[in-house]
């Protein structure tokens, strides 16, 4: 725990401190520095002495780099001459999934969290149909928020047609990634030294506070507290299905949906 404290500290510092003198939306530099900072808290905690470590420095890693790889889509298929919103969104999605299903392919190796293997496992059904009533639940809720305090009085229908498959691809992938990051490693790492629900609060409150620094543009504090409560509902459908699927089906689907019908409404796309 004292070790997760001082590496929490130095990436809050790293990331968080040039953001109070600038502008908040340049989070590029300082995502990449975060980035570099776990990378070397890896390549320290692979050496003999300090190897009881890496899992958790994996595991935190994993929600910083891919996010940095997520972030590079839009760059990378400028380069390659994809000019399509639909291709940077989906590119940026696949880069982040691929980044984070490495990191985990490294937790795994290391044989410190055997219960990760079940939380991951593709075999049962009651995941999947968990996952989807979550997304019929959320639908629901989404259905009676007023439209006019998002900003907006429909969805862009246009918008949604050019480029319906790269929200899939991005927004849906990169919900799959963040849950298995926050809730099959970081989660299952955490409750190795402490009780399950402390390790789920835990994980909660670095998932808000994530959010907070690196994820959104704007006015991204009011919607601390709405990460936090979903954190700790993700968390807690992760440790009672002992499957991370469920919560990756539900935050892919709530992904997609804010950047469909809320975040244009809110920042003026």
């Amino acid at each position: 725990m004292f070790t997760l404290g001082i590496w929490i500290c130095a990436f809050a510092t790293v990331l968080l401190l040039p953001r109070i003198v600038m502008d908040p939306n340049g989070v590029d530099p300082f995502l990449l520095r975060l980035s570099a900072l776990g990378l070397l808290w890896i390549a320290v905690c692979s050496l003999p002495a300090a190897r009881p470590q890496l899992p958790l420095a994996l595991s935190v890693t994993a929600i910083i780099l891919p996010y940095s790889c997520y972030l590079a889509g839009p760059s990378l298929a400028a380069r390659i001459g994809w000019s399509s919103p639909a291709l940077s969104l989906g590119l940026g999605g696949i880069l982040e999934l691929c980044t984070t299903l490495a990191l985990l392919a490294a937790l795994l190796a290391t044989n410190a969290t055997p219960g990760i293997w079940r939380r991951i496992s593709l075999r049962r059904i009651l995941p999947y149909g968990t996952g989807l009533a979550g997304c019929v639940v959320l639908t629901l809720i989404l259905l009676l928020v007023p439209a006019v305090p998002l900003g907006r009085l429909g969805i862009a229908t246009l918008s949604l047609h050019q480029n319906g498959w790269g929200y899939l691809l991005g927004d849906g992938f990169q919900g799959i990634a963040q849950e298995i990051a926050f809730r099959a490693m970081l989660l299952s790492v955490l409750e190795r030294s402490m009780s399950r629900s402390h390790a789920n609060l835990l994980q909660a409150g670095i998932f808000s506070l994530a959010h907070l620094a690196v994820q959104y543009e704007g006015p991204s504090l009011p919607l601390l507290p709405l990460t936090l409560l979903l954190g700790l509902l993700l968390g807690w459908i992760t440790q009672k299905l002992e499957s991370v699927w469920a919560a990756a089906i539900i935050h892919g689907f709530l992904d997609v949906a804010i950047d469909i019908g809320i975040l244009p409404g809110l920042y003026g796309g």
